[in-house]
């Protein structure tokens, strides 16, 4: 009965665990640590009941080789361009465009490691981790939005915000959280408590000892996990059989006019200017790079004789049809929700030389298709939710009125 419940798995060999011949004691374990653990009776250590000995056998994680990041706030950006281009100089740009992408990605980390330093990776330090809650983490959350409100707009009232938002989250983390925190963990002791337990207690709310990230115990099948609930939530079969025939019918159809598009010369299929990609790469701020680390700020100032290398290898790209592989390889970030735990919402980082030729295509394909359809609201620069809500509002306010009219 207890092997066919599908949450456990019942270890037990069968052999007694007791001196009488009974089997008293039982171990459990989750049903995808089951294949991996060992059960058995120790060969020495026994009184009435014989002490039993669970071994899970994991595979010991190679430590995390961590991508080597750059401060580009500190760069010699004349060094950059030079070594840049003497680096591409000599090597042969290939006869792919994989071959061409992987030669101009190695010259941004050949430069990059002669002119930018090193970006030091932040120690990690929980000033609050023993007292942090959900009331925490609504403070931080108000705290970030003003500051990123003041980033934007940087006023006076955005600045009175942001100190406002500082101010009360300082007080109800010092003044509430942390004396609730701390008398809530007062009243747990008692004589049974071990002196090693307090004084690591109170090194923990000192801060003095940053508390161990806790780490799963099957890292590569949690993956696995969430990269099929992400494939889930975002197949076909998620939508409704009335909706997915529809879409059967009309795929041939659409195949159809791809294939005439195709063959029919239009006025975009031209190579990319060097304006394009200017326009492309105009000054923004970095964000997070991708698998290659090549941030916006290295782009910027490569140099024109390297805007044309990489206008070189957008325009092969372009006229083969495909896409480099390192620029459609993501780095996928899974971030808890706060409302919602134990789910998460993935972030896909890409490469930024492949998003500079995303963005190249798109402002063509804005250009050929010409201004969208009013009713538009997804996906559309400076419209949203609150833009269709306010349109349909509208017009079921002036269907009312036109209805009173004699």
């Amino acid at each position: 009965m207890i092997n066919n419940i599908p949450e456990a798995r019942l270890l037990n060999t069968g052999e007694p665990t007791h001196i009488t011949g009974g089997v008293l004691d039982l171990s459990f374990t989750p049903p995808h640590l089951s294949q991996r653990a060992c059960w058995g009776i120790h060969e020495h250590l026994a009184s009435d009941h014989f002490a039993i000995t669970a071994t899970i056998n994991c595979k010991k994680m190679p430590p995390t080789k961590l991508t080597q990041r750059w401060n580009t706030k500190f760069a010699n950006w004349p060094k950059f361009r030079e070594t840049l281009l003497d680096h591409l100089l000599s090597t042969d740009p290939g006869p792919t465009v994989n071959d061409q992408e992987r030669r101009l990605t190695d010259a941004f980390h050949h430069a990059a490691d002669a002119s930018i330093p090193p970006l030091k990776t932040p120690k990690r330090h929980y000033s609050d981790h023993w007292y942090y809650d959900h009331r925490v983490r609504e403070y931080n959350h108000r705290i970030n939005s003003a500051r990123k409100l003041n980033r934007q707009h940087n006023t006076q009232h955005t600045r009175d915000l942001l100190r406002a938002a500082i101010r009360t989250a300082r007080e109800g983390k010092k003044k509430k959280i942390k004396a609730e925190k701390w008398l809530q963990w007062c009243s747990k002791m008692n004589s049974n408590t071990t002196l090693s337990d307090l004084w690591k207690q109170i090194k923990r709310a000192a801060g003095q000892k940053v508390p161990p990230l806790p780490t799963h115990p099957d890292p590569e099948g949690e993956a696995l996990r969430l990269m099929q609930g992400y494939a889930d939530r975002a197949s076909t079969h998620q939508l409704t059989q009335t909706t997915i025939t529809r879409l059967n019918e009309l795929q041939a159809e659409r195949d159809r006019i791809i294939a005439r598009a195709c063959e029919a010369d239009h006025p975009s299929d031209t190579p990319f200017t060097k304006d394009e990609l200017i326009e492309a790469i105009r000054p923004r701020p970095d964000t997070a790079a991708g698998a290659d680390k090549i941030s916006y700020s290295m782009i910027q100032h490569a140099g024109p004789v390297i805007h044309n290398e990489i206008l070189n290898v957008i325009n092969n790209s372009y006229t083969a049809g495909h896409l480099p592989t390192a620029w459609k390889h993501a780095t996928i970030h899974p971030i808890p929700k706060p409302k919602k735990p134990g789910k998460t919402r993935s972030i896909s980082l890409l490469s930024c030389l492949g998003k500079t030729a995303e963005r190249m295509v798109l402002n063509r394909l804005q250009w050929a298709a010409g201004p969208l359809h009013h009713n538009i609201f997804a996906y559309t620069r400076g419209r949203g939710t609150r833009d269709c809500l306010f349109e349909m509002l509208t017009s079921v306010a002036e269907k009312k009125s036109s209805c009173h009219l004699p």
